[in-house]
């Protein structure tokens, strides 16, 4: 079998690197526009996965915060709805607890705390002794 020229090989494989960079420039300034774009809009409305994945968290936890007040919800029904502008704040201000961790435990170990309604609720059902 007759061995290929080098310096055809070497020509060939100097034009697909020349294509692969300029590809490889091409989806960085597409992904840097989107980014620029994206900071310019503080108004946008995001879905809890894009909210999630911006701030590096799990959904349930955009979820979990939004039903803490800790980031306002914007959305009809079903659908719920971040502004960027709030998560950013809140992400770059930190989040702290409205309430100190005194408040927080009476209200969970309290007379009527989450705790003794649990504790209610799990021997309603139990056969007296």
């Amino acid at each position: 079998m007759p061995r290929p020229d080098p310096e055809l090989l070497r020509g060939a494989s100097d034009q697909l690197l020349r294509a692969f960079q300029d590809f490889v420039r091409a989806v960085v300034r597409a992904e840097v526009a989107d980014a620029i774009d994206a900071r310019d809009r503080p108004d946008e409305y995001l879905s809890v996965a894009v909210a999630a994945r911006l701030a590096s968290v799990a959904p349930a936890t955009i979820r979990r915060w939004v039903k803490a007040g800790r980031l306002e919800r914007y959305g009809a029904g079903r659908v719920l709805r971040v502004r960027r502008a709030n998560l950013e704040e809140r992400l770059r201000n930190g989040f702290a607890p409205e309430e100190s961790p005194e408040v927080l435990a009476e209200r969970a170990f309290g007379p009527g705390g989450t705790y003794w309604k649990r504790q209610q609720r799990r021997t309603k059902g139990a056969k007296p002794k």
